[in-house]
């Protein structure tokens, strides 16, 4: 159906925006310096002879007294022991983790920053009420956002039915629904569909979709089944 290819490339063209988005204000915003992973290799470090201090201390107390003789050997042998590297995490392996964490850490910043800016109005009567009056709500605003609505069978289809009652989940689905909507506004905003990689994209996918409508259409119910 035409409906179906248009709404296909409405979305595919969407998800490209928003990935475009967050490349350029989370991850190209987001850096781990060299001296962040140093510091964390060495506070790793730290923890690990210390955690292996203490356990000593622990066993000592518990064992009670050793012989001296002892207690000298198996000084030497732990020293011998003593850790070089922290655990099996390399150095590549905490970059990865420190600039996930402080993507995440942009991530919300970012999100409060245009949730701030954007015009939200949320109809509380109408989201209370919500529970009670499906059928009559489930098409009539139950917020807006820089004009657009956000309609009930919206919250509802994205409501657990066994939460249906639960008004702090039902706030919780309306918040995501809500940065989604503030995310799609700011990303179709960008005019990211002048951007040649993104021309290109959008040309291939729409010349693939066409491609597949056309087989369905005319090559498909063409074929027939040999019956023997």
């Amino acid at each position: 159906k035409e409906t179906d290819f248009i709404i296909s490339m409405d979305i595919y063209v969407l998800n490209l925006f928003l990935e475009r988005l967050r490349q350029d204000e989370i991850l190209n915003k987001t850096t781990v310096a060299d001296e962040e992973v140093e510091d964390y290799y060495q506070e790793q470090l730290k923890k690990m002879v210390q955690e292996k201090t203490d356990k000593e201390k622990d066993d000592k107390q518990k064992t009670g007294a050793v012989k001296e003789g002892a207690n000298k050997g198996a000084d030497i042998s732990d020293k011998k022991k003593e850790p070089q590297n922290v655990s099996a995490m390399g150095k590549e392996e905490i970059r990865k983790w420190l600039f996930n964490e402080k993507s995440k850490a942009r991530e919300r910043e970012y999100f409060a920053e245009i949730r701030q800016k954007a015009k939200v109005k949320i109809y509380d009567e109408s989201l209370n009420a919500l529970p009670r009056d499906k059928a009559e709500l489930f098409d009539k605003p139950i917020a807006e956002v820089n004009g657009e609505p956000i309609f009930g069978r919206e919250v509802l289809n994205n409501l657990n039915v066994s939460k249906a009652q639960d008004e702090g989940a039902m706030t919780g689905v309306l918040d995501r629904l809500i940065l989604h909507k503030i995310l799609d506004n700011e990303a179709m905003g960008r005019k990211y569909g002048n951007d040649d990689k993104i021309k290109a994209k959008i040309k291939k996918y729409r010349e693939m979709q066409l491609i597949e409508q056309f087989k369905r259409k005319a090559v498909l119910p063409g074929l027939k089944v040999d019956e023997k």
